[in-house]
């Protein structure tokens, strides 16, 4: 199964940065990793759709060029998450 990280970039910089906490992340056994980057896009949500069109993955995080996810089992903790009942 697959879970995608979409940001839209418009500074590599910063997007560089992030790339690197989720170049760090543990990806939980039976899951792949597929880290999208949307560059030129018109609007930022204009380019998550287009990611979102272009990816098979069971689960998106969309996340701003910004964000630094500094837990490494943030993954495996949104999946613990995702399949709680309500």
């Amino acid at each position: 199964m697959k879970i995608a990280v979409i940001t839209c970039v418009n500074n590599e910089e910063e997007y560089a940065q992030a790339l690197s906490y989720i170049d760090r992340l543990h990806v939980p056994d039976g899951y792949e990793l597929d880290v999208i980057a949307v560059r030129e896009a018109p609007s930022m949500a204009a380019g998550y759709q287009m990611a979102m069109e272009h990816t098979d993955a069971r689960y998106k995080i969309y996340m701003h060029q910004d964000t630094f996810i500094i837990n490494r089992e943030f993954l495996q903790l949104s999946l613990i998450h995702i399949s709680e009942p309500t």
